[in-house]
């Protein structure tokens, strides 16, 4: 009698999820995301097996899965990380003392295509570490114009940058990656 895969994956996870959750939290060091991890990787074998894929090796197939997925977290915790930092820093009260801050334009660019043109040039003013005043002087708008275009781009890199990019796109192209995986 063969099983289906609802069967399939009810065996398979009383057999191997807390294995698979160590080896998630030796990968990540958060019980949260590992606990992610694992369901993410059962869902993912459910929906294969569902398309009538045959394994020859579920468990390694998901150990893979796992380390990739661990792997995109911990990137995406390191972008979150590096936006958080130059949104805080553009934040720094305009008082001649902003550090200097050297972000790469592949980190920067996302975050400034959120952005009007005028607000854009002002965090690229700002992030050379330019006073208020020098900002105003070289764009030829007042100082309070300046803060506002902060303000307002600030506000807007915020939205992105507060949030952990476990991006919700990524989830929705598991099939994708799954395939790469193959």
């Amino acid at each position: 009698m063969e099983l289906n895969p609802d069967q399939i994956i009810c065996s398979l996870f009383q057999e191997w999820a807390e294995s698979l959750f160590r080896y998630a939290f030796r990968l990540t060091r958060s019980p949260e995301t590992s606990d992610d991890l694992v369901q993410e990787a059962f869902l993912s074998l459910y929906m294969e097996l569902r398309r009538g894929r045959e394994m020859t090796n579920p468990r390694a197939w998901m150990i893979r899965l796992i380390s990739h997925k661990a792997a995109k977290v911990y990137r995406d915790l390191r972008r979150w990380s590096t936006d958080q930092q130059m949104v805080d820093s553009l934040a720094a009260p305009d008082n001649g003392e902003m550090p200097r801050w050297d972000v790469s334009e592949d980190e920067l660019t996302p975050l400034l295509k959120l952005l009007s043109a005028r607000e854009a040039e002002v965090v690229l003013l700002r992030l050379q570490s330019l006073k208020y005043r020098e900002i105003a002087e070289r764009l030829g708008i007042s100082h309070k114009s300046v803060a506002t275009l902060l303000a307002r781009a600030l506000a807007k890199m915020q939205q992105v940058a507060s949030q952990p990019a476990v991006a919700q796109e990524d989830l929705a192209n598991w099939r994708h990656d799954d395939a790469s995986l193959q």
